[in-house]
């Protein structure tokens, strides 16, 4: 079907991006990668973000990972609010992470970044949302306890005594996340950003995780 197009009327984009995804469903991927590098060589700004996606993806299924990236972050450069860019590339950075590595800790927080601005661009993808539970599986523990957060303050107030230290990341509600910047006596600390949103007290789902990557809480 693309192949008509493609033969009596030259280049034309919608041809190019067509011809491209379906030689990636029939795994030629050299084959779409090609067609993908066409769109984007003969409509730079035109073949958008969702090219450089495909191209992407076509990269990593031949091995190629740092193409794969670069494309992944040029499609969010044309697009911030692209969400297969997104996870593509917090995907890849999360398979490039050594425990090891003194910015380990930096990194693994900023691929969670990525995956949560994903979601806050479309909470009803699928795919953003099995990344995330896969995280907060793996990774949260719940404790016991609520917090109290007041409009544009610092201070955070727990419930019960909460064993956080200088340094632990933290998550209150659904889009908050911050830093422990010192504790503010037996359940209270102060963190790096403050509370954006209005007042709320009695925050539940309080959870901790003690890996590697450092303490991090959720409120």
């Amino acid at each position: 079907f693309f192949e008509t197009p493609l033969r009596q009327c030259g280049q034309v984009l919608p041809a190019l991006l067509g011809m491209a995804a379906v030689r990636y469903r029939e795994k030629d991927y050299r084959g779409a990668q090609e067609m993908y590098g066409r769109a984007m060589t003969l409509f730079p700004e035109k073949s958008g973000g969702s090219a450089r996606v495909g191209f992407g993806l076509a990269c990593y299924k031949l091995g190629q990972v740092d193409r794969s990236k670069s494309a992944f972050k040029r499609a969010l450069d044309m697009d911030r609010d692209n969400v297969e860019a997104m996870i593509g590339l917090a995907i890849l950075d999360m398979a490039s992470l050594d425990e090891t590595s003194r910015d380990f800790r930096q990194r693994s927080e900023r691929c969670i970044r990525l995956i949560s601005s994903a979601n806050l661009v479309d909470r009803s993808n699928a795919m953003v949302q099995n990344h995330l539970a896969n995280h907060y599986f793996w990774k949260w523990a719940p404790v016991p306890g609520t917090v109290e957060a007041t409009a544009g303050g610092a201070v955070v107030k727990g419930s019960q005594a909460m064993n956080v230290d200088t340094g632990d990341r933290i998550r209150i509600g659904q889009g908050f996340e911050t830093v422990v910047v010192e504790e503010e006596g037996e359940h209270g600390f102060r963190v790096k950003d403050a509370w954006k949103s209005e007042s709320k007290s009695e925050f539940p789902e309080v959870a901790w995780d003690g890996g590697d990557a450092g303490r991090q809480f959720s409120y």
